[in-house]
């Protein structure tokens, strides 16, 4: 009995320590010690949520960047219209916000973010993307072909997909003849004859995927032989300037100046081709309106004919409105205007004088000549022609 006795108690001098190593106030082996706030050493020093590369819109914005690390640490973008804040910071969970600025290039920009411990003993690194601004240009955005059917090509300008639609009403006569290639964005569409003896024209509307467009207009003469011009009557105020006149033909042609108006002249420039002309005309320092005809002369089907331009220019305080009557007449009565409003003056043609206009006034000339009344008025509505016989012109353009 005093042998078990003496065992026991040995056995218990030995556990002893072992108790009291069990029960120690240190919790390192606790098997549920409860989370920790930094990621373990499996998950890195640096742990970003939803870790990936940033896209922004070119319109510029925000974007808010959250991540853990298990020490102190800064963020540095290699591109200073990447903005970051806070730049720096301290151990665990962070979050940091990148601000971009619009980004008003054509090209597509990236900055790198190296995301670290300030140690450097650990760093991370993501891009951020913003798109370009849309770009779509034509390299001509018109071209001129005859009644002929032929094929024309249209080269675009873009950093983005396009695409394009041909105005219905010229469906019929404007049709893609080639599958298009995006990477050189070369378009090619066949005319069909025109048969008729009308010119048309047609518009192709090109349009980006931003919503940019454009647009490129065909122009095709008819089967007959005729000259076109772009504007056939201008209506100038008093100063001295240029204005320009485009001429579309399928024949050749003679531009005839007036041999009675020193004060309009052709300009000469070899930086303007042989479809534009740019005319000029000096101050009118007189007080009354002038007006001139450019003519374009040419042949078709054995025949003369003439597209004719009319020039008016008016005088510095002349009033808004202007009526310009030829006749050859010996005594002529005015038209009679209409308006509430209604102030107007008279220049009969034989005189530099004006007077004021009274509806039926007549006058009176000593032969039968041609003579150029100039009605200027204000408040006109309209206007009743009291005689036309001996009319020989009657401009209503700045009426």
């Amino acid at each position: 009995m005093k042998t078990i006795q003496k065992y026991l108690l040995a056995l218990l001098i030995v556990a002893m320590p072992m108790m009291w190593a069990g029960c120690s106030d240190d919790d390192t082996n606790n098997p549920n010690p409860g989370p920790d706030p930094t990621p373990t050493p499996s998950d890195g020093p640096i742990v970003i949520e939803d870790e990936g590369n940033i896209v922004i819109p070119m319109e510029g914005g925000e974007h808010i960047l959250k991540f853990t690390t298990t020490g102190a640490w800064e963020a540095v973008p290699d591109q200073s219209w990447c903005r970051i804040d806070p730049r720096s910071g301290e151990k665990g969970q962070n979050q940091l916000t990148i601000t971009v600025p619009a980004n008003n290039s054509y090209n597509e920009r990236n900055s790198m973010v190296i995301l670290r411990l300030k140690n450097r003993s650990y760093e991370k690194k993501f891009t951020v993307t913003q798109k370009q601004k849309g770009a779509l240009t034509l390299t001509s955005n018109k071209v001129e072909v005859g009644s002929a059917a032929e094929e024309i090509t249209v080269e675009v300008k873009a950093n983005e997909e396009v695409t394009f639609e041909i105005e219905k009403s010229a469906q019929s006569w404007i049709k893609e003849s080639a599958t298009r290639a995006l990477e050189t964005k070369t378009y090619k569409f066949r005319i069909e004859e025109n048969g008729s003896f009308d010119k048309r024209q047609g518009k192709i509307t090109f349009k980006a995927a931003s919503g940019l467009t454009e647009t490129f207009t065909v122009y095709q003469s008819g089967a007959k032989e005729e000259v076109i011009l772009s504007q056939s009557q201008f209506t100038l105020d008093h100063k001295a300037q240029d204005f320009t006149v485009e001429v579309r033909s399928n024949v050749e042609h003679r531009l005839i100046m007036p041999t009675d108006a020193n004060w309009l002249s052709k300009k000469e420039s070899r930086s303007y081709s042989s479809s534009t002309y740019v005319f000029h005309v000096e101050a009118n320092t007189k007080q009354e309106i002038r007006t001139a005809e450019i003519k374009f002369e040419y042949q078709a089907k054995g025949k003369t004919e003439t597209e004719v331009l009319t020039v008016l220019q008016k005088y510095e305080g002349g009033m808004a409105q202007n009526l310009i009557i030829v006749h050859n007449n010996k005594k002529f009565t005015i038209p009679t205007l209409f308006g509430e409003q209604l102030v107007a003056k008279i220049l009969w043609g034989d005189s530099a004088t004006f007077e004021d206009y009274k509806a039926g006034a007549t006058h009176e000339y000593k032969d039968t000549s041609k003579h150029t009344i100039t009605i200027e008025a204000e408040g006109a509505e309209s206007f009743n022609m009291n005689n036309i016989e001996g009319l020989e012109e009657l401009n209503v353009t700045a009426f």
